[in-house]
């Protein structure tokens, strides 16, 4: 750039000294000279502004990218505009990634909180009925009858057993989140697994049961676990009756509560979540039921749909 401006001084003195000895053509052809090297000059100053200015806009660009304002991107038409332009479609999409993944540890962190709130109150009912009497045997014990004491006896059996279940719940929902479950598959009767089950422990509920001969390959311990704890949620909503219908293709449970509301339909199976009727029934439940249910019907491949019957209460459908 210098030495072209020392031409055009250079040329011009040529042409004032040409001038002094009238030196007519030589003039005009060092006029021309100087005309086009004062173009060229004038060429070359503007490409270099305009070379300037890209490099100023690249740097506040990439100033930009550091401070991930990509709203203030001007992504001048260079060699590395294309790049830039990459960087910040890359940079924008990992933000995006911090950002939910924030909000899914923020949410987390906030059911983990509620989780321990939910199990120290589920604990704490049978504790303390645990604690009061076994301090009501230890401290009247001369003046206690026979029968009495039988009867506090029997508030310690009854709460530890709902500790047991609460920590036996709880271990096998740590199991199937994690995936550490293995299930052993055998054929077992749908029918005759039913028959039992209401025969026995489910005897205090009142069931209408419906079959045909049904076999499935399950695993027998998970798949009473699944029919207790659906029957038991039944049994607690239900006015009078519980009904089981065994399908080709489908279980079907339901109850003749009819207190289930809709919105509730799509949180059923949540971990730690709670109806307001089981909240009303006071069963002290953790919520977690029908969520053991819904990882054990998934780790058998099955499907489970939650709906309202109509004239009726919750039905639960289990496809295998």
């Amino acid at each position: 750039m210098l030495v072209l401006q020392a031409l055009v001084l250079l040329i011009f003195c040529i042409i004032l000294v040409l001038v002094l000895f009238q030196k007519v053509y030589l003039i005009i052809a060092f006029c021309v000279i100087g005309i086009i090297l004062s173009v060229t000059c004038y060429i070359y100053m503007k490409h270099l502004s305009f070379s300037l200015k890209m490099i100023n806009d690249i740097k506040e660009d990439l100033k930009a990218l550091a401070r991930r304002r990509y709203e203030t991107l001007k992504l001048t038409k260079s060699p590395f505009s294309a790049d830039l332009k990459a960087i910040s479609k890359a940079l924008l999409k990992q933000d995006l990634k911090i950002q939910k993944r924030t909000k899914k540890l923020k949410l987390l962190n906030e059911q983990q909180a509620k989780s321990l709130h939910a199990i120290s109150h589920e604990l704490k009912n049978p504790l303390s009925i645990i604690n009061a009497s076994v301090h009501t045997l230890k401290n009247y014990p001369a003046s206690m009858d026979k029968k009495l004491q039988l009867t506090f006896l029997q508030k310690i059996e009854n709460g530890s057993a709902k500790i047991d279940l609460i920590l036996t719940k709880l271990s096998l929902t740590s199991s199937l989140e994690q995936g550490f479950l293995n299930i052993n598959l055998e054929s077992i009767r749908l029918d005759k697994l039913l028959e039992e089950l209401c025969a026995s422990a489910l005897s205090k509920i009142d069931i209408s049961l419906k079959k045909i001969p049904k076999t499935l390959l399950a695993d027998r311990i998970l798949l009473e676990q699944v029919l207790i704890n659906l029957l038991q949620n039944a049994g607690k909503h239900a006015k009078k009756k519980v009904y089981v219908e065994i399908k080709t293709r489908f279980l079907e449970i339901y109850d003749d509560g009819g207190l289930m509301n809709k919105d509730s339909l799509k949180m059923l199976g949540k971990k730690f979540y709670k109806t307001k009727t089981s909240q009303e029934v006071r069963d002290h439940s953790l919520g977690l039921g029908l969520f053991i249910v819904k990882e054990i019907i998934k780790l058998h491949n099955w499907r489970i749909f939650f709906s309202i019957k109509k004239g009726y209460g919750l039905r639960v459908r289990i496809y295998y």
